[in-house]
């Protein structure tokens, strides 16, 4: 059976405008059944410290429980990631990196493009400690040329010379998969060291078509989906 990744993103902490994301590792079947039903639990775990004060204070200080390894990949990845799709503050980056978090998601048109100058500022000097993801939306009848033209872009934005896992953004065309610009696309990005993983999100409307695709093809390492899979009624 394979497994997807689902990387579930939460939007609770509305003061800091983030959006968290939890990975679970789960055949197909199983996801199908959970459904709706689905849910994430943030929780805070005890920092240790030299006196009960210390102790008490640190216990209301959040931080990360484990790391897992990432889809298909190599990567291994905090249990909580940082999204931001409504961020553009560095500051709240660092804060992210400060408390373990490894992960950190952007595409090219959250905020314009200002969420990945951000967390390229926030990152900045510590790109070999996080795993770093990025998106563009591939259509059924883009080119390899303007897609490349799009990830050296965030690149530059991101100011790196090479994303982790770089995502068809959005996908809910079977034809987008289909498009074999996108996978020579990878595949050279992936020779000339600019990618090193290559992943799908979607956020509902004929997902699991593409999702099926996809998986049966043997073209994605990563699979991005939405929180709630009541969104598309062949999820239940």
């Amino acid at each position: 059976t394979k497994c997807l990744d689902v990387l579930s993103w939460y939007t609770g902490l509305a003061l800091l405008s983030v959006v968290w994301r939890s990975v679970i590792l789960i055949n197909r079947r199983t996801l199908l059944q959970l459904g709706a039903a689905t849910g994430i639990s943030l929780q805070s775990g005890p920092i240790l410290s030299k006196n009960r004060e210390e102790t008490s204070l640190s216990n209301s200080v959040p931080g990360i429980r484990a790391y897992n390894q990432l889809g298909r990949t190599s990567l291994n990845i905090s249990d909580i990631s940082f999204g931001s799709s409504q961020s553009s503050d560095p500051d709240l980056v660092r804060h992210a990196l400060d408390r373990g978090v490894t992960y950190f998601d952007t595409a090219e048109s959250y905020r314009f493009g200002t969420s990945e100058v951000a967390i390229g500022e926030g990152l900045s000097g510590v790109r070999d400690r996080v795993i770093l993801a990025s998106k563009t939306k591939a259509g059924s009848n883009a080119d390899r040329t303007e897609i490349m033209r799009a990830l050296e872009g965030s690149l530059r934005r991101l100011k790196t010379d090479y994303l982790d896992v770089y995502f068809n953004h959005a996908v809910n065309d079977v034809g987008r998969m289909r498009n074999e610009e996108w996978w020579e696309f990878t595949r050279v990005a992936k020779q000339q060291g600019k990618i090193r993983f290559r992943g799908m999100s979607g956020h509902g409307s004929r997902l699991v078509p593409c999702l099926d695709y996809a998986l049966e093809q043997d073209l994605v390492d990563v699979v991005l989906v939405a929180y709630n899979f009541g969104q598309d009624p062949d999820f239940l």
